[in-house]
Formats: structure tokens, C-alpha cells, sequence
């Protein structure tokens, strides 16, 4: 198949574990798409990237040839890691790599989902904001390093603390990285270990059910489970997720998402919101690169597919270019 001129490539930038990946990759197999899987920043991975006078972008990176590719679906390669026993020798690796390999692959011309720029800037604080300016209910919400703010903040009305990030990173040889659950923020339990680093305070929602909310291009798959625990991803509930039709959707709702996700020039977010027993939504976060496999399997919602669609720009609406270029979005074919 000829897109924008040239045969379609499809890359999929992920490492060798990504259930979610499968799922793409076995849908665009079944449509005869040309596709290559790529974790770049493995040990031994050879690239070479030219960027010419003339803006293009060509090389090799594995056995991939830059220049064929028309789209790239950015989930999680394995991060770089520098090796080097000295670690500012160390440190100073990995930030070049990012600054000059890394960065290069992100100049490519192609339809990203999403690029690594608008996955960067969709910061839970910056999410928090921009959810409350389009028109999403958010919690009250405190960032801290200092033990008596989040103590008197947390003593006004019932409080949670949640990590802005799902897990620490893996350190050395460990694959293991320990999930940091949403939990009771008690004041008589918050101590100096506040200032170590900025922690995240929020007020309780009052929820009776947790819904997730995945975004395509302009569609939408929303499922919808019983509230069991403070942080679902404690409990089996991804089993007790089922599809929420359209129509009990609190009317707005779909066009303040839509303003989200286009605000941080994103094809692909999933959402989280608690609904209260009044019916009403409160944004959780965005989480521009999420799980969707535990969502599909038991709804049987379409997800896989429709990221097929936007990847081979048969989708809606497709992101088309770096953002830092400007013009991101560009209607495409259902």
C-alpha cells in the first residue's frame, strides 16, 4: 500500500513484552500492513541517523531504514542505560543519548501515536490544570516537600496521596518495579519523609464507580467498574470493567476530553475519572501511554483496531508531525 507517496512502514517502538503491542501488531498483520518492531536502545542495537540539509531525516536504527517509515506508534522501548562504573561518566551518556539518537528518531516525518514530546509534556500537575481550563471536574490538589503544609492540608477533609509516576525505575539487574498505590493520607502518619522529594495530596472523591476512559483519534472506548478500593490496580477489578454506552456519558464530558487530549497534541490517552454516587465525574489523570489489553479482553471493546486506523491513517483524526513543527493534527479517512 502507497501512503503519502511512498510504501507504508509501520513502527511499532516498544520492547518484547508488550502484550498491548501484540494486540496492534496481530490487526495489522491480519490487514497485510508492512510493519517492523523496534527496541532500539537495547545493548547492541546499531544506528546511524543523518539529518540533511534538506530537513530529512535517513539512517538505520536495527534493520529499520528511517526513510521507509510513514508511521511510528512510540509505546515503551527499553530505556538506555549507560554501563560505565563512573556515574557522571554514566549520567552523561544517557543524557546525550537522549539529546542526540533518541531525539533524532523523534524528527521523524511520519504519523506518530504519540510522540515522545506530547507523552513528555502530559504531566499529571499540567493535566490537572488544563482537565479544570476545558472543563473537566478535578480535586482540590497540593504538591509539597514540606511536612507541616501537607499535614494541615490533609487534616481539612479526607485526603489520598498518589505517586506522579506509576513506579520507580528498575535499578541494576532488577526487572521488578513495585507499583505505588493511591492511599489514605492520615496526618498523624505524614512525617519528614515529605521532604525527601514532592509528593501529591489530593482530596478524596467520594466514588462509587471507576471508569476508564480510552481515546482513538476523536473515538472513544469508556468502560465503567464498581469502586473497591482507593486505587483499582490493587485490586482484580480490571476483570470487572464492562462497556459504557455512549448515552451515559454526563453530557460535555466528550468534548472536554477531546480539548484535553488535543491541548497536549495526543492520538492516544486513557483516561481516568470516579463517578460519585450523584452521578458525577471527577478526572483522575491521563495517561498518554496506558494499558488497554485489560479493557478489550473483557469488553470487547475495538481498541486494537482503531489504533490500526490511525496508524494507517484511516483513523479520524491523525497526528501527522512533531508538535514542536506545528500542524499535528490533519483530518484523515474513516
Amino acid at each position: 500500500m502507497i501512503m503519502d507517496g511512498k510504501e507504508e512502514l509501520v513502527l511499532v517502538v516498544t520492547d518484547d513484552h508488550d502484550i498491548s503491542a501484540d494486540l496492534v501488531i496481530e490487526e495489522l498483520n491480519q490487514r497485510g500492513v508492512r510493519l517492523a518492531r523496534l527496541d532500539p536502545w537495547l545493548p547492541g542495537v546499531p544506528a546511524t541517523v543523518r539529518l540533511g540539509p534538506d530537513g530529512t531525516v535517513t539512517g538505520m536504527i536495527g534493520d529499520v531504514r528511517l526513510e521507509d517509515v510513514t508511521a511510528v506508534w512510540w509505546r515503551r522501548p527499553t530505556p538506555f542505560v549507560s554501563h560505565l562504573a563512573d556515574p557522571m561518566a554514566a549520567q552523561w551518556c544517557m543524557d546525550e543519548h537522549k539529546r542526540g539518537l533518541a531525539a533524532a528518531l523523534w524528527a521523524l516525518e511520519a504519523r506518530w501515536l504519540n510522540h515522545p514530546a506530547a507523552n513528555l509534556a502530559c504531566t499529571k500537575p499540567a493535566q490537572l490544570v488544563a482537565a479544570s481550563q476545558v472543563g473537566l471536574r478535578v480535586a482540590d490538589t497540593m504538591i509539597t516537600n514540606v511536612p507541616a503544609a501537607a499535614i494541615a492540608f490533609a487534616a481539612e477533609e479526607p485526603t489520598v496521596t498518589k505517586a506522579f509516576h506509576g513506579s520507580p525505575n528498575a535499578v541494576g539487574d532488577s526487572s521488578v518495579m513495585p507499583l505505588v498505590w493511591t492511599r489514605k493520607a492520615d496526618p498523624a502518619e505524614i512525617d519528614d519523609g515529605v521532604r525527601l522529594t514532592g509528593h501529591a495530596f489530593q482530596r478524596r472523591v467520594r466514588a462509587v464507580a471507576d471508569i476508564r476512559m480510552t481515546v482513538v483519534g476523536r473515538r472513544h472506548f469508556t468502560a465503567i467498574a464498581p469502586t473497591l478500593a482507593l486505587d483499582w490496580r490493587s485490586t482484580d477489578i480490571p476483570a470487572s470493567f464492562s462497556a459504557l454506552d455512549s448515552g451515559a456519558i454526563p453530557d460535555g464530558i466528550l468534548y472536554s476530553v477531546l480539548d484535553l487530549m488535543g491541548h497536549f497534541g495526543l492520538g492516544y490517552g486513557a483516561l481516568d475519572f470516579g463517578m460519585d454516587a450523584e452521578g458525577r465525574w471527577t478526572f483522575y489523570e491521563l495517561n498518554a501511554n496506558g494499558e488497554f489489553g485489560f479493557i478489550q479482553y473483557p469488553t470487547g471493546l475495538s481498541v486494537a483496531q482503531a489504533i490500526a486506523d490511525e496508524l494507517t491513517g484511516r483513523g479520524r483524526l491523525t497526528p501527522t508531525r512533531n508538535p514542536a513543527h506545528g500542524q499535528f493534527w490533519r483530518m484523515g479517512r474513516m
